[in-house]
């Protein structure tokens, strides 16, 4: 295996780390409050995004209500059907179509949601 095939794959390994760290984060801090609907924004529609929407509403204990947030219409319909299509859950999915500046969906779906959850591309990740 290459150097830069170890690179990439000690990156993903780290990004599910980070990913999983949340959610016992997340899980933690909603024990507190069980019965109350939780509203996530997850900013990326790609692998990361998808999966971590998909996480989040099948493996919580508490209703969920993802707002999938990207630049592309394309991935977000595609992490929206994804996510759909493979959960068993039937709670709400919405999506927003991120633009360079902060538009009215946005700021209505930043105001509506408790959490930030960043899959975004690294090079995005300090526009958060």
């Amino acid at each position: 295996m290459t150097t830069a095939k170890n690179a990439n794959r000690a990156k993903n390994q780290i990004t599910l780390n980070l990913v999983f760290a949340f959610f016992a984060f997340f899980a933690v801090a909603c024990l507190k409050n069980p019965t109350m609907t939780k509203k996530i924004f997850i900013a990326g529609s790609g692998g990361i995004g998808e999966a971590a929407a998909l996480l989040l509403r099948e493996w919580s204990e508490f209703e969920t209500e993802v707002y999938l947030g990207d630049v592309s219409e394309d991935s977000l319909r595609k992490a929206k059907d994804f996510v759909g299509r493979a959960s068993e859950k039937t709670s709400k999915i919405e999506t927003v179509l991120m633009t360079g500046e902060v538009n009215d969906a946005m700021r209505a779906a930043f105001e509506a949601c408790a959490v930030l959850l960043d899959c975004s591309p690294g090079a995005q990740a300090p526009k958060m």
